[in-house]
């Protein structure tokens, strides 16, 4: 019975992992997209994200895994392309140096895909590698302080497909540097989704406080014009003024 649940369980996670990356990198997309900007989404972290799915595609297909254990790998590849040439894009770099990024990627998946002995080299600096993307991203984010082209949506799917595939690699395979590399992007991935959501409130905090600041104050000119003009009106008549004049007069001694 334990077996069975268990079973179930890995197939739901590897399922909604499959499902879930399919659709991945989309809202980034999306984000950059609408914003008309790719700041706060740094292409060195992207690029390198990008070499670490292709080694993590092709260790699993050279090592002959279930390709439920890596299905969402072929997603992700095809989306980070789709990624790296739309911040080219917004960054006016759109032309020879994507074809010399898409020229490197075929070369190195077609190595990867041949030799068993190089995946399994490469697959030891994925970890490393991995850790470089995310921790330059986490640095484009603090320092232009801006994630408005940045999506939650992205980082909260990567931070549960890590934790669905620790849980699938563990039952199913049992590889200790893969395990390792879904641990640590665990915690990188937690990382990068908070810092997200904290500077978008962050953002709209200031931007509420600078509409409040320079809101104009509207003076009525009921409380202050009417006072004058009754004012301005008494001292204009002859009778008012010819009154006052005797009043005064009489109070002399």
């Amino acid at each position: 019975m334990a077996s069975v649940a268990i079973e179930v369980l890995v197939s739901f996670a590897s399922l909604s992992c499959i499902v879930l990356c399919v659709v991945l990198k989309l809202p980034q997309i999306a984000a950059i997209w609408s914003s008309k900007s790719a700041k706060g989404v740094s292409l060195q972290s992207t690029l390198l994200e990008w070499f670490c799915y292709a080694v993590m595609m092709c260790y699993h297909f050279v090592n002959e895994y279930p390709l439920s254990t890596y299905a969402e790998y072929l997603f992700l590849n095809i989306q980070d392309l789709a990624l790296v040439l739309i911040i080219l894009y917004f960054q006016d770099r759109l032309g020879l140096e994507a074809l010399l990024y898409i020229t490197g990627y075929f070369i190195i998946v077609s190595v990867l895909s041949t030799s068993l002995a190089v995946a399994k080299i490469m697959i030891n600096f994925v970890l490393p590698m991995s850790m470089a993307s995310k921790l330059i991203q986490l640095r484009a984010l603090w320092t232009s302080r801006d994630a408005s082209s940045v999506s939650p949506t992205t980082w909260f799917i990567a931070f549960y497909s890590c934790v669905a595939r620790i849980f699938t690699t563990i039952v199913e395979t049992g590889d200790i540097p893969v395990l390792v590399d879904y641990s640590v992007a665990t915690l990188l991935n937690a990382a990068i989704l908070f810092s997200v959501i904290f500077l978008k409130i962050n953002r709209e905090r200031s931007s509420c406080k600078l509409k409040i600041a320079v809101k104009p104050v509207k003076v009525s000119k009921r409380l202050y014009m009417p006072q004058c003009n009754k004012t301005n009106m008494l001292f204009k008549n002859p009778c008012t003024i010819f009154i006052i004049g005797n009043c005064y007069i009489q109070l002399l001694p």
